[in-house]
C-alpha cells in the first residue's frame, strides 16, 4: 500500500483527484490469476463468486492502436461481476471507467470482502444516506433522481425504482436545474445478457457538459455495496496522487508533500 511519504501531492476532493494506477485497489483477500492483458481476481463472498477484471491503461492504449473496440460497451478500467458459479448468469455488475479515482473501485472491493458482516446491519439501510449526510442536493426528475455534490460536479443518478428513496434521503434540499446529459445505459451487454437498471456515479467538467469519469452499478447489487460507493464519492479527506489535475477539472485543494 502506498503511503503519503511516497507521493508528492495530496488532492481533495476525491471526485476531482483523477486516476492513479499506483493506488492499490484490491486487498490480499482476492485471488489473482491473470489472463492476457487483463488481470482477473476472484473472491467468494456471501455465497456469490465475485470476479474483478482490471485492464491497465497501457493495454487499453494498445487496443486503440490496433483498432479494437468494446462493442459499444463502456470502456473499463475495473469491472466487478457477481455470479452464483462460473459461467452462470450474473447477479450484479459494476463497471468503472479508466479515469475513475481508484478509491471508488477500492471501496467496492473492500465492501465485497466485508459483505457477510455487513448484510445484517445494512441489508435494509438506505444506500443514499451518505449523500444526505454530506450535504448533497437532490434534483427530482420525472424518472431518475440525481444527487449533486455541494460543488455541483459530482453526481449520483438512481434508477426509477429508487425515485422515492433518494427524495427521502435528501429531504429538505433544493433542486438543481443543471443536470448533465448523463443517461443510464441499458439494452444488452457484450456478452448478450440483458442488463438491469443501473446507478450512475460520475463527475463532470467544471466548464462544459462532459464527464471526467463515471461508474455504473447494477441496481441488483447489495445495498451495502451501493452504500459504500455513495459514502466514498462524498469523501472529503485528501488522497495521494503523483500528478495535479489539469485546470479544466475544476477547483481542487493541493497539498505538496515533497
Amino acid at each position: 500500500m502506498r503511503t503519503h511519504d511516497t507521493t508528492p501531492y495530496l488532492i481533495a476532493p476525491l471526485h476531482l483527484a483523477g486516476p492513479d494506477e499506483t493506488v492499490k485497489v484490491l486487498s490480499d483477500r482476492w485471488q489473482a490469476p491473470s489472463y492476457g492483458d487483463t488481470n482477473v481476481y476472484v473472491h467468494r463472498s456471501a455465497g456469490q463468486l465475485v470476479e474483478a477484471l482490471h485492464t491497465p491503461r497501457w493495454a487499453q492504449s494498445a487496443c486503440e492502436e490496433h483498432g479494437r473496440t468494446t462493442g459499444g460497451e463502456p470502456e473499463r478500467g475495473w469491472e466487478f461481476t457477481a455470479r452464483n458459479a462460473p459461467g452462470t448468469t450474473r447477479i450484479w455488475r459494476a463497471v468503472f471507467a479508466p479515469s475513475t479515482p481508484p478509491e471508488l473501485p477500492a471501496a467496492l472491493a473492500h465492501a465485497v470482502v466485508r459483505l457477510p458482516a455487513m448484510l445484517g446491519p445494512l441489508i435494509h439501510a438506505e444506500p443514499t444516506a451518505p449523500l444526505a449526510a454530506a450535504g448533497w442536493i437532490c434534483d427530482r426528475g420525472t424518472r431518475e433522481n440525481t444527487g449533486f455534490s455541494p460543488d455541483g460536479q459530482a453526481i449520483v443518478i438512481t434508477p426509477p425504482h429508487r425515485h422515492n428513496s433518494l427524495n427521502t434521503a435528501l429531504d429538505g434540499s433544493k433542486g438543481n436545474t443543471t443536470q448533465p446529459e448523463a443517461k443510464t445505459p441499458c439494452g444488452r451487454d457484450a456478452g448478450g445478457e440483458a442488463c438491469t437498471e443501473r446507478w450512475l456515479f460520475a463527475a463532470q467538467h467544471a466548464c462544459k457538459q462532459a464527464l471526467l469519469w463515471f461508474a455504473l452499478a447494477d441496481a441488483s447489487a447489495p445495498n451495502a455495496l451501493l452504500r459504500a460507493l455513495c459514502k466514498e464519492i462524498t469523501r472529503e479527506e485528501p488522497v495521494p496522487r503523483n500528478e495535479i489535475p489539469g485546470p479544466e477539472t475544476g477547483p481542487v485543494l493541493v497539498h505538496r508533500l515533497r
